[in-house]
């Protein structure tokens, strides 16, 4: 049972080291409708820092549902 234990525990660690961040420091991103820098991103939390200072820190799934590249915009406003 202890080597089940063990092999389960090294899965676990290996999956969580294959987590790599989606952004980069100073990147600007738009979240709720205003633009943000990207302070930091650890692969699980993004912490995104507004022109006034304040800050917002956000789980991935958030920042998947909430937040965008100014570029995502570009592409999606193509007109033929």
């Amino acid at each position: 049972m202890n080597k089940l234990k063990q092999i389960i525990k090294e899965e676990i660690i290996r999956i969580l080291n294959e987590v790599e961040a989606k952004f980069e420091e100073g990147e600007t991103v738009m979240y709720m409708g205003e633009k943000y820098k990207v302070v930091s991103d650890n692969g699980y939390v993004v912490k995104l820092e507004r022109s006034n200072g304040k800050t917002v820190t956000l789980n991935h799934n958030q920042v998947k549902e909430k937040v965008r590249r100014p570029e995502d915009f570009l592409i999606n406003k193509h007109i033929d």
